[in-house]
């Protein structure tokens, strides 16, 4: 994936938050696996319920949880990979 990767939510997938700040579960319905999220995947998968770029959904991430933009980078980066491989996302090049 890249910077100007388009990722879009599998509709395959049902999305519950938890109570207070505990994060999120998702359950993919083709595999039947549940999956935990923090809080912060948590509201990326919020965020991915309209496609949305890689750098979109750092600059997101940063902003909203004030925090350091190279961390944030590579923990998007890196959770972005999780969800391609769980077949949780689709992805594509923008145009």
């Amino acid at each position: 994936m890249t910077a100007t990767t388009v990722i879009t939510r599998t509709a395959d997938a049902v999305f519950q938050n938890l109570a207070g700040e505990d994060g999120a579960v998702l359950l993919h319905l083709g595999s039947g696996q549940y999956h935990t999220l923090n809080p912060v995947g948590a509201r990326i998968w919020e965020l991915l319920e309209a496609p949305m770029s890689e750098a979109e959904l750092t600059r997101r991430i940063v902003a909203e949880f004030e925090a350091n933009d190279e961390a944030v980078a590579q923990d998007v980066k890196t959770f972005l990979g999780e969800l391609l491989e769980r077949k949780l996302v689709h992805v594509s090049e923008e145009a």
